[in-house]
C-alpha cells in the first residue's frame, strides 16, 4: 500500500482543538507491517502501532496559524 497524507492548517490549530501530532524521528524508522484488526474502529480495519507502543516523550504538537508551516 502506498499512502500520502497531507495536513493543512485552515484554522488556528492547537492542543485544545486537535493540532497535528507526530512522533519525533519516526520518519527515519523502517516501515511497519500493517496488521488486520477489525475490533478497532478506523477506516482501514488495520493498524501499524497501538497507542501504548508510543513513547509520550517523543510526541511533538504542531501548533499552527491558518496557512502556517512548521520549520
Amino acid at each position: 500500500m502506498n499512502v500520502l497524507t497531507i495536513w493543512l492548517a485552515v484554522d488556528h490549530s492547537d492542543t485544545e482543538n486537535g493540532c497535528l501530532r507526530v512522533i519525533r524521528g519516526s520518519h527515519k524508522q523502517e516501515l511497519t507491517t500493517v496488521k488486520d484488526d477489525f475490533t478497532i474502529r478506523n477506516a482501514l480495519g488495520s493498524y501499524t502501532h497501538r497507542d501504548e507502543d508510543i513513547d509520550p516523550s517523543r510526541i511533538v504538537d504542531f501548533v499552527l496559524k491558518p496557512g502556517g508551516k512548521r520549520k
